[in-house]
């Protein structure tokens, strides 16, 4: 008997396996539908628009479909060509009035320098990879923090800008003070 409940529970675990992943495929068994282009239903309450493609446009086309019920194929919901190019022109934008911008992020084993545009300028982060294992060790500690807060303003500089026409915050936040 216990051997029998066994068996039962795991072929009903099968089972429902494998009714699972076709329902997952939104495929019924013995469909010879495409998965990607199962029929769904929009959410009741909800009217979606549709409209047809040109006929002599092919699968990439922009188009949806124009079954009644049927929402868009993903290749079809809409085009990213618009956001891309205005993104495109903003950096582009900010790279030649921020000529900085082109050059970052920046990193080396000592130190990161990332940006970020703060109403139209440029505030730069800076973080310096000092270590202090030992509070014995805080004068070396302060020491590599020099060191690596005067390499990441030689970057500023050998970019042809001045670090003092940006506002900087620094991590660790004691670096800005040396």
């Amino acid at each position: 008997m216990r051997a029998r409940s066994i068996v039962a529970l795991v072929v009903a675990g099968v089972v429902l396996l494998a009714v699972g992943t076709m329902a997952g495929r939104g495929t019924t068994a013995g469909s010879d539908q495409d998965p990607d282009q199962a029929k769904v239903g929009p959410p009741r309450g909800i009217a979606v628009a549709t409209t047809s493609a040109p006929a002599e446009a092919g699968p990439s086309s922009t188009g949806t479909s124009s079954t009644p019920g049927r929402l868009p194929a993903p290749w079809s919901t809409s085009s990213t060509t618009a956001p891309f190019a205005q993104g495109r022109q903003l950096t582009d934008r900010l790279e030649r009035e921020q000529p900085l911008a082109g050059a970052l992020p920046h990193q080396t084993p000592h130190y990161a320098i990332d940006y970020r545009v703060v109403d139209g300028r440029l505030e730069l982060s800076i973080r310096l990879f000092a270590v202090l294992n030992d509070a014995d060790q805080l004068a070396q500690y302060e020491g590599q923090l020099r060191r690596y807060k005067a390499e990441a303003l030689d970057f500023i500089r050998a970019q042809g800008q001045d670090p003092a026409a940006y506002r900087i915050l620094y991590r660790p936040p004691e670096a800005a003070a040396l």
